[in-house]
């Protein structure tokens, strides 16, 4: 076994999917603890119950699906939402 470290190899389907076109986004891009993230809350007047960080995919923290998604969990829960560019871009 070679002691070399060889790059992952991903297959032609691992980056396919479709993107959102029917809904934006709606939180808002802070630098929290000074990472860019996004930020989604519940409705005005809605308490939040806690806090959830979302881990970006291969995707990335910019991608509208996870965006969306993070609105979602901020509506639903109520939380605050935290999506971080842990990755730096």
């Amino acid at each position: 076994m070679s002691s070399e470290h060889q790059a992952p190899r991903f297959c032609t389907d691992c980056f396919k999917g479709t993107l959102r076109g029917d809904v934006e986004p709606r939180g808002t891009v802070e630098t929290v603890y000074g990472l860019p993230t996004y930020v989604a809350r519940p409705e005005p007047g809605r308490e939040p119950a806690g806090v959830v960080v979302i881990l970006p995919d291969a995707f990335g923290w910019e991608l509208p699906n996870t965006r969306v998604m993070a609105d979602a969990y901020a509506a639903r829960i109520p939380a605050v939402v935290l999506l971080p560019d842990f990755m730096n871009g």
